[in-house]
């Protein structure tokens, strides 16, 4: 290790790496702790989550149209 490199704090939930502890800590507290009496639904199918980055990221899966590598066909 080089004596310029800091160390990162990196979340073990989704691999981002932060140069704080605290701004770690912020970032899971925001992003992946649910808080169950608030719980996210989705608008199209009404499955629920517990926080908002998962909706987010479910909410994907009915917009996005995906293209098959190798037949170029689209599919959700």
């Amino acid at each position: 290790k080089h004596s310029n490199e800091k160390k990162m704090y990196r979340c073990t939930a989704c691999n981002w790496d932060f140069r704080k502890e605290a701004d770690l800590q912020v970032h899971v507290k925001h992003s992946h702790l649910g808080n169950p009496a608030k719980a996210h639904k989705c608008i199209f199918c009404g499955e629920t989550f517990s926080t908002e980055v998962e909706l987010q990221c479910h909410i994907t899966t009915h917009s996005k149209k995906y293209n098959c590598r190798f037949c170029s066909k689209a599919f959700h």
